[in-house]
């Protein structure tokens, strides 16, 4: 075939057939995450089954029921009544007697109260000063406050601590839930029906890259969650046949026993008691082989059921993972009941001896000659004969009942060596050590429990955090209802930012510690009280506080006149023209105004020039106007004050203001300041001209004696 030389590079692409541009692209990536339809379904089901075996070929799966046995003192129980820690009797006649003394979960226990007693009150904080920014965080506080109550969140995030201690890992899915039955219609027709739902995971329903050096390094996370067959047949109608193929959970749990046996109660004698079965979750971040990432959701079969056609809607992965401490190498937790399970063995067995020798020879021997006359029956009940051949001397030094002391000191240190190891004291366990003790020494001694689980306490506050970081995602992406409204309260005129698109900073605001005094009803009291001592709230206002139990009444109005200061900050920066009103608070917009000055290209012409800011005389026009605004209706209201009389007999005058410049000379130029350009200087100069002080008000003339 021969090229034509006339053509161009398109041209000869499109004769030799190179050119693709007009075809589809074809999707060149086999990646298991890449896949489409049922495939990807498959894929996914697949993955997570692998992934358990990878557990049960190491190890976990096993040792997970096995610490959850010792936790709940289980621990070779007896099988008709798993659920009691009863003594049993062991070896061919029953002459052995097994005890178990569950020191293992009081100690647990105690590691956990120390964490979790105070649990950490949470603050929405923006990280930059934009009005909008801040003021989305201060009403996002009480839509967090609401859904923490109703979502039961404090329970949740203990329960998903303690997983964490029994089995090293413990997890919480945060996400909106299309299928909840009391879910809330919202006001934007592109998002879900639906509500919030917070909800705790175990190791068993989780699969993830556990190579990755840190939870916040994965890509992706396979959720297994259990919902009602009926409920998704509701949801799902199309797919009604394949979710009535699905098992249902105890089919599950009782099928695969070595795998799904997290539970310790058999489920073959009911197998209807729930109706729930497996629905797999794909949370995939955007990445740039996923741009948008993928949120999909299939049956057990591998049957597609639904794709998010915006990909993850949550700016990140929506599960959140407690560990007392993490591995080193692998992305798995650890806890410190790893290193309790030996001694606690230990304890058992030598409390079980102890047992079956008080058991077993606890009745008094009577020794007595061979051949003699002395009839048994004679004797007591319980008592036990022990012939010995006549001529000969009774045995002695036999005493059977005694248990050697060496017993009781080894049980007495392995209960200590339990105690060190977490670092646990007596004094936090409620026990005094000693009779001289004093009670600083004492609480000096329980503070170091506290002390000792350092690495543990930063994780659950950061863990809490974070499912509260994703929860106000969640709302700030779907929760735009009605609802959502009524808890900002209808009255708050700055709402309308948060249930508005407008808002592009919100996943700047994350949830940060404050101080939990403030959560107290007596900390909000003493709050309120000192804002009226301040003069920023009224005594109804701290009633209401006092009443309800919710500072909003005495700290909002304060906050949204703040907001409504920062707006016309940001409007006098456009250079926006903005109105007094003559109830305004002068002297605070003033001050506030001010500010407006430091800003530096404003400060210095030069550096406007460079930046480009050719507007920059008439924003500082703009701005010099408006507090002269301020200002003059200041010193008019003060005049009309004065003309009334200065107040009631007996009022306090009105305190000097600084504002106005009473007794005070107008500024000069600051001592080594470059002066501004005359371009800029002879432009501003006009309007830069301070009202000067206004005199003395004229007192009225009193009428002389008649």
């Amino acid at each position: 075939m021969a090229l034509d030389d006339t053509l161009t590079y398109d041209g000869l692409a499109q004769q030799l057939g190179l050119d693709q541009a007009e075809q589809p692209a074809t999707k060149l990536s086999n990646f298991w995450a890449d896949l489409n339809g049922d495939d990807l379904g498959a894929a996914i089901v697949d993955r997570f089954q692998r992934f358990r075996q990878w557990q049960s070929s190491n190890g976990l799966l096993k040792g997970w029921r096995l610490k959850l046995h010792y936790y709940t003192n289980e621990y070779r129980a007896d099988p008709e009544v798993p659920h009691l820690s009863v003594m049993q009797q062991w070896g061919s006649q029953g002459e052995y007697q097994f005890v178990t003394v569950n020191h293992l979960r009081s100690l647990l226990k105690t590691v956990m109260s120390t964490v979790v007693q105070n649990p950490p009150t949470f603050q929405t904080k923006a990280v930059n000063a934009d009005a909008d920014s801040l003021e989305a965080a201060a009403l996002y506080q009480g839509v967090l406050d609401f859904y923490a109550r109703e979502l039961s969140l404090t329970k949740k995030i203990n329960k998903a601590v303690e997983t964490g201690v029994v089995i090293d890992q413990g997890f919480i899915l945060i996400e909106w839930n299309p299928m909840a039955v009391d879910g809330d219609q919202p006001q934007d027709s592109s998002i879900w029906r639906g509500a919030p739902s917070v909800r705790v995971l175990s190791p068993w329903d989780i699969c993830y890259d556990v190579t990755r050096a840190s939870w916040s390094d994965l890509d992706y996370v396979i959720v297994r969650d259990w919902c009602s067959k009926q409920l998704l047949k509701e949801s799902y109608p199309e797919f009604a046949d394949d979710i009535d193929g699905c098992a249902v959970r105890s089919q599950i749990v009782h099928s695969y026993g070595e795998l799904e046996g997290n539970t310790r109660y058999a489920m073959s004698t009911m197998p209807d008691m729930s109706d729930d079965i497996q629905l797999f979750k794909l949370f995939f971040k955007p990445t740039p082989y996923l741009p948008q990432g993928r949120f999909v959701m299939c049956l057990e079969n591998g049957k597609l059921i639904y794709e998010s056609p915006a990909g993850l809607v949550y700016p990140k992965l929506p599960v959140e993972r407690f560990t007392c401490d993490d591995c080193i190498d692998v992305l798995l937790g650890y806890s410190p009941i790893n290193e309790l399970l030996g001694p606690q063995e230990a304890v058992n067995s030598l409390v079980s001896a102890i047992t079956t020798n008080a058991n077993n020879y606890a009745n008094q021997y009577v020794a007595v000659a061979a051949g003699t006359d002395l009839n048994p029956r004679i004797l007591g009940d319980g008592q036990k004969v022990l012939e010995y051949p006549p001529g000969t001397n009774p045995p002695s030094g036999l005493n059977l009942t005694a248990i050697p002391p060496t017993l009781f000191s080894h049980l007495e240190n392995l209960m200590k060596y339990m105690q060190v190891v977490p670092g646990v004291s007596n004094a936090s366990r409620g026990e005094a050590p000693g009779a001289n003790s004093t009670g600083s020494a004492m609480l000096f001694l329980a503070s170091q429990t506290t002390a000792n689980q350092g690495s543990m306490s930063d994780n659950y506050a950061q863990f809490s955090a974070a499912v509260m970081t994703s929860l106000l995602h969640v709302l700030r992406t779907f929760a735009r209802t009605e609802r959502t409204v009524q808890i900002m309260g209808t009255t708050v005129a700055s709402r309308t930012i948060v249930i508005a698109d407008a808002l592009k900073g919100f996943d700047n605001v994350v949830v940060d510690q404050t101080n939990p005094i403030l959560s107290t009803p007596q900390g909000k009291m003493q709050w309120a009280q000192q804002l009226m001592q301040w003069g920023q709230a009224t005594a109804m206002q701290a009633q209401q506080v006092a009443t309800s139990g919710n500072l909003g009444p005495a700290v909002d109005p304060a906050r949204e006149a703040q907001f409504s200061l920062d707006l016309e900050n940001e409007a006098l920066l456009m250079g926006k023209a903005v109105q007094v009103f003559a109830l305004d608070d002068h002297e605070a917009h003033v001050m506030q105004h001010k500010r407006l000055l430091n800003t530096p290209w404003i400060r210095q012409p030069d550096l406007a020039e460079k930046l480009g800011l050719t507007q920059a005389p008439q924003v500082l026009q703009a701005i010099m106007n408006h507090i002269n605004e301020h200002m003059q209706m200041l010193q008019g209201n003060m005049q009309n004050q004065a003309a009334m009389g200065g107040g009631p007999p007996g009022a306090i005058p009105p305190p000097q203001s600084a504002v106005m410049g009473h007794a005070q000379p107008p500024p000069g130029p600051a001592p080594g300041a470059s002066p501004m350009a005359p371009a800029q200087g002879q432009a501003v100069a006009a309007h830069t001209q301070m009202p000067g002080p206004p005199g003395p008000p004229q007192q009225p003339t009193m009428p002389g004696p008649h």
